[in-house]
């Protein structure tokens, strides 16, 4: 049965998720575009939401530091608040 698991693992721990997660939203933001398996671009699709809920929700401080801690990347939040 599968009971109280609904979390997503893509078979990584919790550190290495994070980072295959910032670096697939890092190369959608920059390139548009990118190029995974149905697995991940399902996992990224429900994260990048949030992210670009937060872009726009509003142009405030508290909002590009949460999209800043999300991403870990200044090139990639001023994209997606500037372009997107």
């Amino acid at each position: 049965m599968r009971h109280l698991k609904d979390k997503v693992t893509l078979d990584r721990k919790s550190a290495a998720r994070l980072a295959l997660l910032r670096t697939l939203m890092f190369s959608l933001l920059m390139h548009r575009k990118i190029k995974t398996t149905l697995a991940k671009a399902r996992y990224l699709q429900r994260e990048i939401a949030r992210v670009l809920t937060l872009a726009k929700s509003g142009d405030t401080v508290a909002h590009k530091r949460r999209a800043l801690q999300i991403l870990n990347n200044r090139e990639a939040m001023k994209v997606l608040f500037k372009d997107i």
